[in-house]
């Protein structure tokens, strides 16, 4: 049963369950069928339905836990909203899609009333979160207003997002392909939280369709009109639920093209003598963009952003979180106060909760996980020395993207949040970069050391 705002208890039929071996036999049969048109030409398509199925295992797991343990939350108060919305579709089908492109006008939500099924109204006075119900309603509309089939095709449609971002660090690091899937397409959190109706499941996807187009078409240069439309719905979709994913993304990625762009320039003294002109376009180009979206970005536009910290903090320590959250500290609203919070930021938005901090069956799971990637970060930095962990960071203009997309990302959230069970949701972005990263440094000493081993071995034969 579902605990809904304005309705009472919805209860889950019985004929949800018999059609949900219906919707995932017809999603495995289309899967089935792209993965065996593409194997053959691209053999890590191997990989494809076992990631489509732990998406849709995390999302059914993500389903029942908020039906039958949390017994309500956003994702329900989300799906109420959409389904409004469909009864809306039913009962005039124009409205409908004055609501779905439309403003959020107070003629919009009046024009709800019992029949359709009232309008959340402060999921409907907050745009982007309004967005996710805009986004769901077709998919409840093709499932009969079932809020667990809905799950299931919110799970198989950002899928592709996932997929497309894990072909983009194969097709450069293809001799770790297996390391690459545990972190893009089976890790825990990004396989739980990224798979049901909230926020973080289109964010994610959006995420990955954006940073696949910015290598498509400004590093290999396809400038095709399909590509240049993913890339900017991809871009909107962020904007318009989670702006501050894009204000960490965007500078990163355009680091990242400057760099790959620079790299191919042969000349090493021209090449060097570039680099401080490319940190000075990505500050300055992302200042310029940021400033020119800051009537989208709201609250986390750059004038906003520094006051916005501090509010966000405040407002995750109130009583109503008390017993799951932590503390970095206060700090004042000025770049300095907020700078000052750096290191225990990113330690947050990173690492915790560690596993001694959980209190609950998933808090635990979270502490395991980040108990995970403090082991393989401190293993990697021993195997490298530290050294050459940096040097392979600069040296590779896709492992420095991801390093530094996932420590800043780490510091706004870690910032601006002090709820352990929100933070675990929000720091599902930067995962599969961070892993990646770490992945891939491992793999480059991995074939230094192989090399120095090579060289040896020939020098003592001759």
């Amino acid at each position: 049963m579902i605990r809904s705002v304005y309705q009472g208890i919805i209860y889950i039929q019985a004929w949800e369950f018999i059609l949900i071996p219906v919707y995932l036999f017809i999603i495995f049969l289309i899967a089935s069928r792209i993965k065996n048109s593409r194997i053959v030409k691209d053999p890590v398509y191997k990989y494809y339905l076992f990631g489509l199925y732990a998406k849709i295992i995390g999302g059914l797991a993500f389903a029942m836990i908020y039906i039958y343990y949390y017994d309500g939350g956003d994702t329900m108060t989300y799906y109420e909203t959409g389904r409004a919305m469909v009864n809306m579709f039913y009962k005039d089908p124009l409205m409908y899609f004055k609501v779905l492109f439309g403003p959020n006008s107070k003629e919009i939500y009046q024009a709800f009333d019992l029949q359709t099924g009232l309008l959340v109204g402060y999921v409907f006075s907050d745009p982007k979160t309004f967005m996710v119900c805009r986004l769901i309603s077709p998919l409840l509309i093709i499932t009969f207003n079932s809020y667990i089939l809905a799950t299931i095709l919110v799970s198989w449609v950002t899928y592709s997002g996932l997929w497309r971002l894990y072909l983009l660090f194969v097709r450069y690091f293809p001799e770790i392909q297996y390391k690459l899937a545990i972190a893009i397409l089976f890790f825990p959190s990004v396989v739980f939280w990224g798979s049901g109706i909230m926020k973080d499941s289109f964010t994610m996807a959006a995420t990955g369709w954006y940073v696949f187009y910015i290598n498509y078409v400004f590093i290999r240069k396809h400038y095709g009109f399909r590509a240049l439309l993913i890339l900017f719905i991809s871009a909107f979709v962020l904007i318009s639920l989670k702006p501050y994913i894009f204000m960490v993304l965007f500078p990163g990625t355009l680091y990242w093209v400057f760099n790959a762009r620079a790299k191919r320039i042969r000349n090493k003294l021209v090449r060097y003598m570039l680099l401080p002109v490319t940190y000075v376009l990505v500050i300055f180009g992302s200042i310029f963009l940021l400033e020119s979206l800051g009537s989208m970005l709201g609250k986390f536009s750059l004038d906003e952003a520094l006051e916005t910290a501090v509010v966000s903090q405040k407002d995750l320590k109130s009583d109503h979180y008390q017993g799951n959250s932590f503390d970095i500290g206060e700090f004042e609203p000025t770049v300095a106060g907020v700078l000052s919070k750096m290191l225990p930021a990113v330690n947050a938005g990173m690492f915790r909760p560690y596993i001694w901090e959980a209190n609950n069956a998933a808090m635990l799971g979270s502490g395991l996980e980040n108990l995970f990637l403090m082991v393989l970060s401190m293993l990697i930095l021993i195997r490298t020395r530290v050294v050459y962990f940096i040097a392979y960071s600069f040296s590779d203009p896709l492992v420095m993207f991801c390093l530094l997309f996932s420590i800043c990302f780490a510091f706004v959230i870690g910032l601006t949040t002090s709820n352990f069970g929100a933070l675990v949701r929000f720091k599902i972005p930067l995962l599969p970069f961070f892993v990646s990263g770490l992945f891939i440094v491992d793999h480059l000493n991995k074939e230094r050391l192989a090399r120095k081993k090579f060289g040896l071995r020939r020098r003592t034969e001759n």
